[in-house]
């Protein structure tokens, strides 16, 4: 995925941040220009919120919002009740990514500049594991090796 204008900025005040130099009152932004990544929380159980919204002030992420909703896993997500809501905080450029546990997710946002990150609805996964790639290859070689 190619970084968006905001990340690469980001990346080139990191050091800024870094050194402690503050928000300034009342914003996400830091004095130094950059702006903290914006996310919506977005699942079918209200129990996943509270681990979403770890997982996002763990990266110093602003949640903009959470949305349960209702409809099934299942049904293609264009069709879901609380979509919309989502949607329009991404046409809105409220929000930079998505934290879910529904995989249909990140195809919804192929064509947007927005990212989602899919946690596996096992509690016991790392966060690392959700976001690392699995190659089926490695874990043959690794079993091969045993």
């Amino acid at each position: 995925m190619t970084p968006t204008g905001q990340q690469r900025a980001r990346r080139r005040r990191l050091a800024d941040a870094a050194s402690g130099i503050p928000l300034q009152p009342g914003s996400e932004t830091l004095s130094s220009g950059v702006t903290r990544i914006r996310v919506a929380l977005y699942t079918s159980s209200p129990l996943m919120i509270a681990r979403f919204h770890t997982y996002a002030e763990a990266r110093d992420w602003v949640v903009v919002a959470a949305h349960v909703d209702p409809a099934d896993s299942e049904s293609p997500v264009a069709d879901r009740p609380m979509w919309p809501a989502v949607t329009g905080l991404i046409s809105a450029l409220l929000i930079d990514g998505v934290v879910t546990d529904d995989p249909g997710v990140s195809a919804a946002l192929d064509h947007t500049d927005v990212f989602a990150v899919c946690l596996p609805a096992d509690r016991h996964e790392s966060p690392a594991a959700a976001t690392a790639p699995v190659d089926p290859r490695a874990q043959e070689r690794r079993h091969d090796e045993r």
